[in-house]
């Protein structure tokens, strides 16, 4: 991950992030593993949900997360 700060004016800035993808990719897949775990699907038993099938239906919502979750964290550093 990449972060760079230009100055605007006195009072301004701007951050450029520049996330890679095996930055978030493996934190997105345990955070998908655990939830398929917990999902139940009619057509599966519990925590039988294949993972294609998961990531279809929360794979974006992880992906935004945890890429907010890094962004956070990578700032407060």
């Amino acid at each position: 991950m990449q972060i760079i700060q230009e100055s605007i004016d006195a009072l301004r800035a701007e951050l450029i992030v520049t996330i890679e993808k095996a930055d978030y990719e493996l934190r997105c897949d345990k955070v998908l593993q655990a939830h398929r775990k917990q999902i139940t699907l009619p057509g599966f038993r519990k925590g039988k949900v294949p993972m294609g099938i998961v990531k279809k239906q929360y794979g974006k919502s992880v992906l935004a997360d945890e890429i907010n979750k890094i962004i956070s964290e990578s700032l407060q550093e």
